[in-house]
């Protein structure tokens, strides 16, 4: 019934959740963290447990950066996204390594199944 079960959020564009469900507190643990921390690229490239959870590291952080270039390619002149971005070319080698391949990927909005669904 609905997304309660499903994880479920809202992002900035410059990939901060800002809202979210029960379901995605459960699976990303928004509320844990300090509202600095919960960015979905310094989630992926310097938390090691986060890392770990990911199913294949190397492919979805790559995607991440690319939909997330398509945002910086608009909000660039946003100071925070551009600082964001030289924080984590600094602080992650293979952030910076991707970044420089300068792919970009349409930000999907995710699957949505029945849950009486085969």
């Amino acid at each position: 019934t609905g997304l309660g079960r499903m994880p479920a959020y809202i992002r900035t564009a410059r990939w901060d959740p800002i809202a979210w469900n029960a379901a995605a507190d459960r699976l990303f643990g928004f509320s844990e963290r300090k509202p600095e921390e919960r960015n979905f690229l310094r989630l992926a490239f310097t938390d090691a447990a986060f890392r770990a959870r990911m199913s294949n590291w190397a492919k979805d952080a790559q995607a991440l950066v690319a939909k997330f270039r398509g945002n910086y390619a608009k909000y660039r002149c946003y100071g925070p996204t551009d600082r964001l971005v030289q924080e984590m070319i600094q602080s992650s080698p293979e952030f910076r390594q991707v970044w420089r391949r300068h792919e970009v990927m349409r930000s999907g909005r995710g699957t949505m199944r029945s849950m009486n669904a085969g």
